[in-house]
């Protein structure tokens, strides 16, 4: 995939207020209301049915301009994430490697006792590069993302290949464990 542009928070704000919703000022204004705390990047669904539509209607306006965007609701329902540009796309992207980590740990967790001691080491090495995606490529790059730090955005975006680079290699030779947890999951 192309790189997408590196935006901040404010500058989708404001591409959203400016093009998006320039002659609709309620929903300039109900925007506004729901960007005021994590500025669209992280919010509550308090009231679904005024958020989930206006958002879906920003995405759809980002997207048809060519700008990604990570759009995503919590399982239950409360909590969603709103991210637009490059820092949308590494955001879920490194978001489902680190699910797929997750899966594996918990694969682990739940058969050690069919499993031989060398896979089930396995478990604290996989924690290790979850804990490593989370620290240092999410939580910086939505950090930096909310707080418009374009320098570390573009310091974590430069990082991110290289640690998505190792693990994958990681999970190149664990590929005994990924087969095993396949399986499973097929039966």
């Amino acid at each position: 995939m192309q790189q997408q542009p590196i935006l901040t928070a404010d500058e989708v704000l404001e591409i959203l207020e400016k093009e998006a919703l320039a002659h609709a000022e309620s929903l300039r204004n109900n925007l506004k209301a729901i960007a005021k705390s994590h500025k669209l990047a992280l919010g509550r669904l308090d009231d679904p049915d005024l958020v989930i539509p206006l958002l879906n209607y920003c995405a759809t306006f980002l997207r048809n301009k060519g700008i990604y965007v990570y759009f995503h609701t919590e399982e239950n329902g409360d909590i969603y994430s709103f991210i637009a540009g490059e820092c949308g796309r590494v955001i879920e992207e490194v978001g489902k490697l680190a699910d797929y980590l997750h899966d594996l740990q918990w694969f682990i967790e739940t058969n050690k006792h069919k499993l031989p001691p060398e896979v089930v080491d396995e478990k604290e090495k996989l924690d290790a590069y979850e804990t490593r995606l989370c620290e240092e490529v999410y939580f910086d790059l939505l950090d930096a993302y909310i707080r418009n730090d374009k320098a570390t955005i573009e310091a974590v975006l430069k990082e991110a290949p290289k640690l998505v680079a190792e693990i994958n290699d990681y999970l190149e030779s664990i590929r005994y464990l990924q087969r095993i947890y396949w399986l499973e999951k097929s039966l």
